[in-house]
């Protein structure tokens, strides 16, 4: 509990530190800034801005894979107390429960702590949304936009060889700093408002995207304009169904339960 605590500690002091440098591509671990805020920029970006071809991209087992090397050097950047880096030091040497058995480890965050996304955050602030805020954008020809949330995270092109161009340069990047893409949760996808009226014209269907739980896909409203329809993902919505049910069905036992130890306590003596 008290090592808890004390994450919590610094977790506030980081938080008050690194806010003023975390970019408006970024979200989730961060105060008042969730799930909606990325998928609101996504739908903002889609709908007002000149793109036409979407990256979704997915991290290789992230939160096990980030180097202590690394993030001590991002995080000493920035902070000069050595009371704090000695304390994240040992938060992340502190290792990971496989199997009932300690196993230290030199890569990944602490498990279950409460430091883990932020310090996460911080990796991907230097790996991804600084290098391609000031590295990437400024040498593609055409419109391109980042939206993170956590490791979870896509990206927006006017082009289709700044997106490839960028995909090449994204893995180089990755390996760098000891992360990988998931080839099977990795694609291109052309979406938006120019491919939506050029797929139109040649009797295309158009394809989804998938972000933050969400099937994202071309429509248009009433008044007969381009918009992002959103719908749940089948298999999360099946998921959630499922605990739904079981949750009722433990409810209405626990209930039958109740009433039937009242009736027997009705019969005991002093009831």
């Amino acid at each position: 509990m008290t090592d808890r605590a004390l994450q919590r500690s610094v977790s506030t002091v980081l938080n008050a530190i690194y806010e003023q440098d975390f970019l408006n591509c970024s979200s989730g671990g961060r105060p008042g800034r969730g799930a909606h805020n990325a998928l609101a920029t996504l739908n903002e970006i889609i709908s007002g801005k000149k793109v036409s071809w979407v990256l979704e991209a997915d991290l290789k087992n992230f939160f096990g894979s980030l180097d202590h090397g690394w993030l001590l050097k991002f995080v000493e950047h920035r902070v000069g107390d050595p009371r704090i880096i000695t304390l994240i030091r040992r938060w992340l040497k502190a290792g990971v429960m496989e199997n009932g058995k300690l196993e230290l480890t030199e890569v990944g965050t602490p498990q279950g702590g409460s430091i883990s996304v932020l310090l996460s955050n911080i990796y991907l602030h230097y790996v991804l949304d600084l290098w391609f805020e000031k590295a990437v954008k400024p040498r593609l020809k055409g419109e391109s936009y980042l939206i993170r949330y956590i490791d979870d995270f896509v990206v927006c092109f006017q082009y289709r060889a700044d997106a490839i161009k960028f995909r090449e340069a994204l893995e180089n990047r990755l390996t760098k700093f000891s992360l990988s893409i998931e080839p099977n949760k990795t694609r291109f996808v052309e979406f938006g408002r120019f491919s939506s009226k050029h797929a139109k014209k040649k009797g295309k269907k158009m394809e989804t995207i998938y972000f933050l739980g969400f099937t994202h896909f071309c429509t248009r409203n009433r008044k007969g304009n381009f918009m992002v329809g959103r719908k749940t993902e089948k298999s999360r919505l099946k998921r959630s169904i499922r605990k739904i049910t079981d949750k009722m069905r433990e409810i209405r036992t626990a209930g039958s339960v109740g009433v039937w130890a009242a009736n027997c306590a009705a019969f005991l003596p002093g009831g």
